[in-house]
């Protein structure tokens, strides 16, 4: 469920973080303790020391392979509880080696507790964790973009809307008093209310949630805990009143010749609200004199390379590459019913890139 883009931004930023180890480490400064809670932007890992919300699951990363739970304890089980382990593996070529013990626990009630781990050379370590309850709960609209990401603009001024049978990832957050953001997860409940939209795939180490539509036209609501509630309506294709298109965020403008440049033509309704899910009717690419576009309709490899770039806006033939292979400029039109919009596509050659630099 988590966007692809936080886990390759993790893979790059490895070496920064290692180098944050010495904030990472136990009162003994043996091993280091790492929160696992899974977010939007969990790029940079912080100490697991909390504040951590009650009646959740709380994940921790200790540097020290081959943990047991018997090599742990808790001071008060009231507070925390420990659960499981699991072995952490290296990335790349250290794939097959286990670097690190992940600690499932649960946490109780609010308090302060430690955790403490007995290695089998003798040293030891531990750290106290500081668990509170939830002040208030909040939503965040994360759609799962997977490698192709737009601006949050697309849909955090207006919203969301689904055609039917249509789905959306969201994220919620349970906020400490000072609308921190709480480690753990899984401590709050989602509820759905109005129009049909449902929720599938909970999974209670994470507080990401897909919510999908029912099928029945109108606005539904979804709340995480006491949270205000998230609007997102069900509507037919007949509701899309206006079109645009949108291309990757992290795309070199110019392009570069001979490389691919994606688009997808976004659907809005009439307040402005991104239009996600299958309509049934593609749109229509019409590309002027030297430009290529590429759709993912031809076969089961273009439909995996498809969810791979677009994830939750995958399908429906609104989505392209395009590519030239000489400089200039051209233009894609779109058609979808009968709506109709364009973009000028400027495209470079590597030499014209490097003269500018010169």
């Amino acid at each position: 469920m988590r966007n692809l883009l936080t886990v390759l931004i993790l893979s790059l930023l490895s070496s920064f973080n290692i180098g944050c180890e010495q904030d990472l480490l136990g009162e003994s400064g043996e091993v280091t303790f790492t929160d696992l809670t899974e977010t939007p932007l969990d790029v940079f890992r912080e100490r697991a020391d909390g504040p951590v919300a009650t009646n959740s699951t709380f994940r921790i990363r200790i540097s020290e392979p081959g943990l047991d739970v018997a090599d742990l304890t808790t001071s008060d089980e009231n507070i925390l509880r420990l659960v499981e382990t699991r072995p952490i593996y290296g990335a790349d070529d250290n794939a097959e080696t286990v670097v690190a013990t992940e600690v499932v626990t649960t946490v109780g009630n609010a308090g302060t507790v430690t955790l403490s781990v007995s290695l089998s050379d003798g040293r030891s370590d531990s750290i106290d964790i500081e668990a509170v309850d939830p002040s208030s709960s909040d939503i965040t609209i994360f759609p799962n973009f997977s490698l192709f990401t737009f601006e949050t603009e697309m849909w955090s001024e207006n919203g969301i809307a689904l055609l039917r049978d249509g789905e959306v990832q969201v994220f919620g957050r349970a906020l400490d008093e000072k609308d921190e953001l709480l480690m753990g997860a899984g401590g709050l409940e989602w509820t759905t209310s109005g129009a049909g939209l449902s929720l599938v795939d909970r999974d209670e180490e994470n507080d990401f949630m897909r919510v999908k539509s029912a099928g029945e036209l109108g606005m539904g609501s979804v709340r995480f805990g006491d949270s205000a509630p998230l609007e997102i309506e069900t509507v037919s294709p007949d509701a899309v009143t206006s079109i645009a298109l949108v291309r990757e965020r992290f795309s070199a403008n110019p392009a570069s010749a001979g490389t691919d440049v994606y688009f997808h033509l976004a659907l809005y309704t009439d307040t402005g609200r991104l239009v996600i899910g299958q309509s049934g009717e593609p749109a229509e690419f019409i590309p002027s004199e030297g430009l290529v576009v590429q759709t993912f309709e031809n076969s089961e490899a273009d439909a995996d390379a498809e969810r791979i770039i677009f994830g939750d806006l995958a399908g429906d033939g609104r989505n392209a590459g395009v590519r030239a292979t000489e400089a200039g400029q051209y233009t894609l039109t779109v058609k979808w019913r009968d709506l109709e919009t364009d973009v000028v596509i400027e495209v470079k050659t590597p030499s014209d890139e490097g003269a500018e630099t010169e």
